[in-house]
């Protein structure tokens, strides 16, 4: 899996402990959007694409499983760059 960039290492730290606390829109639309379709989060309205802005069909950002593994893996990776 290809390494996450800062801004979405960010978003899924915030995501993971929040699980539909964050809307698409207050997040970053542009990377829950790469983050969807890596697979990593989804939303509440069935995985629909994230649209740019703020948008009430965005929804709720929620990590996925892959999501959690791949924060796991790039902490692991740079523990240090990270916390």
């Amino acid at each position: 899996m290809a390494k996450l960039s800062e801004a979405q290492f960010q978003v899924l730290d915030m995501v993971r402990g929040r699980d539909g606390y964050f809307s698409a829109w207050v997040l970053g639309t542009a990377t829950c959007e790469a983050l969807r379709k890596r697979g990593l989060v989804t939303n509440s309205f069935g995985d629909a694409p994230f649209r740019r802005g703020w948008d009430r069909n965005n929804g709720q950002v929620w990590i996925t499983e892959s999501g959690r593994q791949a924060l796991a893996t790039q902490e692991q990776d740079c523990p240090d760059e990270r916390r």
